[in-house]
């Protein structure tokens, strides 16, 4: 028996199910720190000032008419509005490995982000495999973006001319990939945390062990997990070259101003470095904030020194290139 995957490739009844119970595994746990309200402090932000968003909407899905993205949007406080400024956007893409539902766990970056460059940031949702293999987490993400720009253009209240993007892990991925995909200069810069962005490189490496030092931010990455993510999201007869998958394959020229953000510990260490090599050679402006014996996800494990300093100069790194952005 087989089951037929979202966009139509095909795969077996049994492989899918053993997927599905083992996502339900990986899920529970993410399930039952949202029912109890459990969120990490980074220390980003003093307690004091709230880091959930503004508000909460739903768009269609252009692939799915019946299912709906989740964005939450946050605003920049008052202090720092003017009444005929049009705020920049920021949209951002959490972690996953394309089946975990996590969305909301960068909430207190996403907050930092509004408050301290004055922007808009969509945090945006996108489908999960193994239910909803590729293309249709980049679907969504692109969905997201065009949105954006379209309530950007609406409403007058944003600059469409403004708009950056970014993401972590699977949702770096997914910015990298739409903003090579929508017309040239619509995304202005992509902030890329420890991207995927070679599917080809990251199935012949699936195999190493990439030991993280104890006591270093992060987590490891190990052989089944990344092998689980791969079958959950790209199908057998998926052609992995595609740029939408794989964006380091698309033509450079197509690529924005990128800034990634990587341990060194990281199985993913790789991709960003030679994702920036490509740019640089091809003389885009692109360049890595790279953290030592850390791990995938070091960020949400950098609680104090000497990585909390280091979270909060990556946080800076960043805020100096969307404001570049906001300023130009």
């Amino acid at each position: 028996m087989q089951e037929n995957g979202v966009n139509g490739k095909r795969r077996s009844l049994w492989l899918y199910l053993r997927l599905r119970l083992t996502a339900a595994l990986l899920r529970f746990p993410i399930h039952i720190v949202r029912a109890l309200g459990l969120r990490s402090h980074l220390g980003l932000l003093p307690k004091s000032i709230s880091i959930k968003p503004s508000y909460t909407t739903f768009i269609p899905s252009s692939q799915e008419p019946s299912r709906r993205i989740k964005l939450n949007i946050y605003y920049p406080p008052d202090s720092v509005l003017k009444d005929d400024q049009k705020l920049p956007v920021h949209i951002s893409f959490h972690g996953s490995g394309f089946v975990v539902p996590c969305l909301g766990q960068d909430a207190e970056q996403c907050a930092w982000i509004a408050n301290t460059v004055g922007c808009v940031v969509i945090d945006a949702d996108y489908a999960k495999a193994p239910e909803r293999p590729f293309p249709a987490a980049y679907d969504d993400a692109k969905d997201a973006a065009l949105w954006a720009i379209s309530e950007a253009r609406t409403t007058g209240k944003w600059n469409p001319e403004k708009v950056t993007i970014g993401g972590y892990s699977a949702g770096a991925n997914l910015a990298l990939a739409v903003a090579v995909t929508l017309p040239q200069n619509s995304i202005k810069t992509v902030i890329a945390w420890y991207p995927p962005t070679d599917w080809v490189s990251r199935r012949e490496k699936n195999e190493e062990v990439v030991p993280l030092p104890k006591h270093q931010p992060g987590v490891e990455l190990g052989p089944k997990l990344r092998r689980f993510f791969d079958q959950c999201y790209a199908l057998p007869e998926l052609d992995i070259t595609d740029f939408r998958i794989s964006p380091e394959n698309a033509d450079p020229s197509r690529f924005p101003p990128v800034l990634c953000l990587v341990g060194d510990r990281d199985p993913l260490f790789a991709d960003s470095l030679s994702l920036v090599e490509k740019l640089r050679k091809a003389g885009r402006d692109a360049e890595t904030f790279i953290v030592e014996n850390a791990g995938h996800g070091w960020d949400k494990f950098s609680k104090s020194p000497p990585y909390s300093e280091l979270l909060v100069e990556a946080m800076h790194k960043i805020a100096k290139r969307l404001q570049d952005v906001r300023d130009a």
